[in-house]
């Protein structure tokens, strides 16, 4: 799948996980956002617009994973 693919996929999972809606979790505008810039870092993560360093270093590592794995 692609990156935008894998990303939705993980958001499904973890907003399933927190029995929360999945927009609860990030919405489809961040996450094309995400999927666009295809951060490799928290870092890079807390730099795209609208996601900040603390929900990077929340959310980060699983976002991170999900798009190594769209590779």
């Amino acid at each position: 799948p692609g990156p935008l693919a894998a990303l939705r996929a993980w958001r499904d999972e973890t907003a399933r996980a927190a029995r929360v809606d999945p927009l609860t979790v990030l919405d489809d505008r961040l996450l094309e956002a995400i999927a666009t810039r295809r951060p490799t870092s928290t870092d890079e993560l807390a730099g795209v617009p609208g996601m900040g360093t603390i929900l990077a270093s929340r959310v980060g590592s699983g976002i991170l994973a999900a798009l190594a794995a769209a590779d």
